[in-house]
């Protein structure tokens, strides 16, 4: 090989690597690494001591039994009953048949089958729903009805019309008895400890709302020493995005756009609303993150779902759903802020309860305290000047008023005399 094509080789090399360099910096930007990246930050006062007021953490007898009435509730079902006799105020479920009086003639929606009627309700014609009171459930009864006369079907409108009515069964809302029974079910399907009593769940529900109470008044003691630098762009743009989606369909039940509802809340739009909420959620979250890294703190699945499940049977989702479909129905946002801020949340402030430090006045209370006593000192103060000041001017006016009159009076007289 001579030294003319090793040179021509060297140079087509030399091309092809230039150009393939050319392609991976148009299409990657190999610089990147070295461009800094903005990542969520945080500093953090020392936090071995926790204040907490101890009237924070008061659990009364009142709460618990509110709290044990919501569990109740939860577990309400409904249930068919197929014998009875139909009562003012009963949810049916009904067939039934119209014909118009005159000719025996059937009439466009006059048929349906499986239909729902709150006796009483009002929902159908006059007369309709009356005529089921005292009647069989189970039983097919005839109603005799006459049509309003400014009825919307003008067809029909002022007619008498006859209906034939299977009542097939009455929906029933069934709340359990606080018993021992309903203890032992339970706490075997939805609590992490087995309860056999009333008093035991009492005393359970008690030690739950307590450490609740704690863990809020713990939270914001440490939020006070909390500093957030910046926060992590990709996690704010996606909890903006949640906070903005459940405000729109929190709104749109309301019968409010989402603005006007931000509003409601003291914010200046949706958008405003949404990144506050976004930063509450992710003030926490930093913080649990830091806890869970200085206690070196760590979880299962299995934890986690038993806590879900637990969510689920407080709220009585557990009727309607599985744990594997509330989670689907749920979905990820949802899953990350109870892991977050519930899940987490709970086991991080556990590991701190050692740090805290039950007072009768917070600290930065006796401070607000002090200022608000020298502002009202301040106050009076200026109050007091400002009398005193109002005081002087009016003697001095008056003194003045009373001189000059006196004077003038005087020069009156001697001009009087002269």
């Amino acid at each position: 090989m001579n030294s003319t094509v090793l040179i021509l080789i060297i140079v087509l090399v030399v091309v092809v690597l230039a150009s393939a360099g050319f392609v991976i910096y148009e299409k990657t930007d190999w610089l990147s690494f070295l461009k800094p990246k903005v990542t969520e930050k945080m500093e953090m006062a020392d936090y071995s001591t926790i204040e907490v007021k101890k009237s924070a953490v008061e659990v009364t007898e009142e709460t618990v039994n509110s709290y044990i009435d919501s569990l109740l509730q939860s577990q309400t079902k409904e249930e068919q009953e197929t014998e009875g006799v139909v009562a003012e105020g009963d949810l049916l479920t009904i067939d039934y048949k119209g014909k118009l009086t005159t000719t025996g003639e059937e009439f466009a929606g006059g048929t349906a089958e499986n239909q729902s009627c709150t006796v009483g309700a009002g929902q159908y014609i006059s007369g309709f729903e009356e005529g089921l009171v005292g009647q069989k459930i189970g039983s097919t009864v005839t109603v005799n009805v006459i049509f309003p006369s400014d009825y919307s079907n003008a067809d029909l409108a002022g007619k008498p019309a006859s209906f034939e009515i299977t009542i097939k069964y009455r929906t029933k809302s069934v709340t359990p008895e606080l018993n021992d029974e309903f203890v032992e079910h339970y706490s075997y399907n939805y609590l992490p400890v087995q309860l056999h009593t009333v008093d035991e769940l009492k005393a359970y529900t008690k030690d739950y709302i307590y450490h609740y109470y704690l863990h809020e008044a713990m939270m914001q003691d440490l939020q006070k020493k909390q500093v957030v630098v910046t926060y992590d762009p990709e996690k704010e743009a996606n909890l903006v995005t949640y906070a903005k989606r459940s405000l729109e369909y929190s709104a749109a039940m309301y019968g409010y756009d989402a603005d006007t509802f931000a509003m409601m809340y003291g914010y200046s739009s949706a958008e405003d609303y949404a990144l506050d909420e976004a930063h509450y959620y992710l003030d926490i979250i930093m913080l649990v993150d830091k806890i869970f890294k200085d206690k070196d703190l760590t979880y299962t699945e299995e934890e986690l779902d038993q806590a879900i499940v637990e969510y689920m049977a407080r709220g009585g989702y557990n009727e309607t759903y599985t744990l594997e479909e509330f989670k689907e129905q749920s979905g990820e946002e949802w899953i990350y802020l109870f892991t977050n801020l519930d899940f987490k949340y709970d086991k991080a402030l556990e590991a701190l309860e050692g740090n805290v430090v039950f007072v009768d006045k917070l600290s930065d209370e006796e401070d607000e305290t002090e200022s608000e006593t020298e502002s009202v000192t301040e106050a009076e103060t200026e109050s007091a000047t400002e009398t005193e000041t109002e005081s002087a001017t009016e003697g001095t006016t008056e003194g003045t008023t009373e001189a000059t009159t006196e004077a003038a009076t005087e020069t009156e007289t001697t001009s009087a005399a002269e």
